[in-house]
């Protein structure tokens, strides 16, 4: 069974640090972490850019992983 990669930008609440967000990401159940990193912007703003492995015969797998990581607590906008 092949994986699809998927590529996200995730922006942490303002209460939260990016390795806070990078540590909660990495217990995502709907798709494996396989990287997480902090990406700088400027003006102090930090991003997080997180790497999910999802199965790629299930339709509904980008959805499932988007839709968790804008439910966790320390995430505010995940593109």
């Amino acid at each position: 069974m092949g994986s699809t990669v998927l590529i996200f930008k995730i922006k942490p609440k303002e209460d939260f640090t990016s390795a806070q967000v990078i540590d909660e990401i990495k217990k995502a159940k709907s798709g494996r972490c396989t990287d997480a990193k902090e990406v700088p912007l400027g003006f102090g703003i930090v991003l997080v850019k997180a790497v999910f492995m999802v199965a790629e015969k299930k339709d509904s797998a980008v959805n499932e992983v988007t839709e968790e990581l804008q439910k966790m607590k320390s995430v505010e906008e995940v593109e």
